[in-house]
């Protein structure tokens, strides 16, 4: 399931979940005593049993409600429903994307001089940011005297970064890392395989820059 489908699939279960929550405001409003548990449950089934609940009094649902409470139930799903698409609107928390991965790697590889990206430093003038070193990859148009890549541009570069680390994050179905590095990998462990040196330097740089602890996983980057 991509991303989209699962930030779909988040969405209207939300949604059925405030629902249930509406129509035993609905039913209270009308002097009707059902109890609202929904939030005590932990499973989905639980659903089911408070519907359950409200069922016996499903024709009194769709009895004219008073205007005073009609106003109020109205009001509180509009609210319900922004609260839904703001939840489906934002980024999850702690969910760095590979590409900022790549790009806080980059900002280690390509410092030269105290300067992040510096044009003089070896990734850049490779267009190669991450130095990933040359194993024929489509991406690369030739490799330097230490055998890293070099991309015709510095957007090649990234994509070949980003691919590489989904490859060791196991986000390429049917393909494994020579590494042994996958989704329960974690980024301690991708840092200290990929360095050649200052292992726990670049860790805590690459950390601090996406704000995430040295045990993150990498099958948690999307």
């Amino acid at each position: 399931m991509n991303t989209h489908d699962k930030k779909n699939g988040y969405f209207f279960s939300a949604l059925r979940h405030e629902n249930i929550h509406a129509l035993f405001r609905n039913l209270q409003a009308k002097g009707v005593s059902v109890q609202d548990e929904l939030d005590t449950h932990t499973e989905v089934s639980g659903e089911e049993i408070e519907l359950a609940k409200i069922a016996p009094h499903w024709d009194k649902v769709f009895d004219p409600m008073p205007v005073d409470s009609y106003i109020a139930f109205l009001l509180n799903f509009i609210e319900t429903l922004r609260a839904a698409i703001a939840k489906l609107s934002a980024k999850p928390a702690n969910q760095p994307t590979l590409r900022q991965l790549a790009e806080s790697m980059g900002a280690w590889e390509t410092r030269l001089n105290g300067i992040e990206f510096n044009p003089q430093s070896r990734g850049m003038r490779n267009k190669n940011p991450l130095n990933i070193k040359y194993v024929g990859q489509a991406l690369a148009i030739g490799k330097d005297d230490q055998n890293h890549c070099i991309c015709q541009t510095l957007e090649d570069g990234w994509t070949l970064a980003v691919k590489d680390l989904a490859l060791k994050a196991g986000k390429i179905p049917g393909k494994v890392s020579a590494t042994g590095l996958n989704g329960e990998s974690t980024i301690k462990d991708l840092i200290f395989r990929w360095a050649e040196e200052s292992q726990q330097s670049y860790l805590s740089y690459v950390c601090q820059k996406l704000n995430i602890g040295f045990s993150f996983k990498l099958k948690n980057f999307i």
